[in-house]
């Protein structure tokens, strides 16, 4: 069996058309129709259905899985399609992406859709040629346990004893591909806006950076750790694990989409002559104000960043609340797999091997006063390793209290 990860063109897919019956049913239909006949001819046998957006969908062993050969028309008429993502074939198993309205995925697919118009827009109005997304690229942290779905489809660039380093991915594959592993795993994110020699293509993405960093530097860190600027067109930062891919992405796709509409805006009210639009440009970047520099987790419950948002993914129900609630049952959750597991790490392994050592060392007496005295000085070390075991094992028996994540400090008590 192929252990690779592929995915259809759209030219791939035959969906065949109908004047006679456009309702949506018949429209999903042959869309699942189209893309079992894919997964067919390129070697499936088997089908899961998972959310759009759903995290580690390459790790996850316990999903449900269904013969290829099962009833279409029952496969039809229980899920509706999402078209956000294309199926995945991963070996013989085609992944089959279904709605999840409400969910971070959609708000990031919205707000893409922005940012993608917006970029239209300075395009034509600066008369300069911009890519409909930036890219991302990010390094997934090498675990033998779970296949990497950038090494499985030839997405990586290159690699290092402990981490796999993506190509610079457009902002979809980047979510496809981030969104494929635990967060746990993503070690950095990396921005990348125009990289052109082009002098007023340069100055735009260097606004376009200097306008994330200044305005949403707050923001920017309670994602993670910013590293140092090296350039004008690149935004790096170690990603708070607490967090998913497809929030860390959502909130800096929103923050990209302010500042390109920034940017318009100040063209279309300046309407800088062609001769000075460099110098325009570099005015309107020494003029960025700068914001806040550190606020912690607080700046994610700023009202301005609710409505930042709201307003790129059309709402006014300050969703953002609410995403940061179902962030936060997830990372309450896996803290507490994670302190059972290291409880009975500490009980079954840990100290028990402590107590071996301290019996072994207790039952030798050395002959020379040196020995001696290095003998002891090794058993006071394993006395102070015994009891900072027994202070994190009393930490870890002390009752976890999962608050619900409505506010920065039930946040600031589930990360200290």
């Amino acid at each position: 069996m192929r252990n690779e990860v592929i995915w259809p063109s759209p030219g791939d897919l035959h969906i065949p058309e109908s004047k006679e019956n456009s309702n949506e049913f018949y429209r999903q239909s042959q869309y699942w129709t189209a893309l079992l006949d894919w997964g067919i001819a390129n070697g499936a046998n088997e089908y899961s259905f998972l959310p759009v957006g759903t995290e580690r969908w390459i790790e996850k062993s316990e999903i449900e899985r269904f013969p290829i050969s099962v009833n279409r028309a029952e496969l039809n008429s229980k899920q509706k399609p999402s078209f956000l993502l294309p199926p995945i074939l991963h070996g013989d198993r085609l992944i089959l992406w279904i709605d999840a309205p409400g969910s971070t995925a959609e708000a990031f697919f919205q707000t893409l859709k922005e940012l993608q118009r917006l970029r239209q827009q300075a395009e034509e109005i600066l008369d300069i040629e911009i890519p409909n997304y930036p890219t991302v690229a990010f390094s997934e942290a090498i675990d033998s346990r779970f296949n990497s779905a950038l090494l499985l489809s030839n997405s990586w660039t290159s690699q290092n004893n402990d981490s796999t380093l993506s190509k610079d991915l457009v902002l979809p594959e980047a979510f496809l591909f981030g969104s494929s592993i635990s967060q746990e795993r993503v070690l950095r994110i990396q921005w990348k806006e125009l990289s052109t020699s082009d002098p007023l293509s340069s100055l735009a993405s260097e606004f376009i950076l200097a306008r994330a960093l200044r305005k949403y530097n707050h923001v920017l860190k309670a994602l993670g750790e910013l590293k140092e600027s090296t350039g004008t067109t690149v935004l790096e930062y170690r990603p708070n694990t607490y967090f998913s891919f497809s929030f860390h992405l959502l909130i800096v796709t929103a923050i990209w989409a302010d500042a390109w509409e920034r940017l318009v805006s100040l063209w279309i009210e300046e309407r800088p002559k062609e001769d000075e639009a460099k110098t325009k440009l570099e005015t309107w970047i020494g003029q960025l104000p700068t914001g806040e520099l550190e606020s912690g987790i607080e700046a994610l419950f700023e009202e301005r960043t609710i409505r930042l948002i709201d307003k790129y993914t059309g709402r006014s129900n300050r969703q953002l609340l609410k995403f940061l609630e179902e962030e936060y049952r997830i990372a309450s959750a896996k803290i507490k797999f994670q302190r059972r597991n290291r409880l009975r790490e500490l009980d079954e392994t840990i100290l028990p091997q402590q107590f071996l050592l301290r019996e072994a060392h207790s039952k030798y007496v050395p002959s020379s006063s040196i020995e001696l005295a290095q003998w002891e000085d090794l058993g006071k070390i394993y006395e102070e390793n015994l009891k900072i075991l027994f202070l994190e094992r009393n930490s870890l028996n002390k009752e976890f209290v999962s608050n619900d994540g409505k506010s920065a400090q039930s946040w600031n008590k589930l990360i200290k």
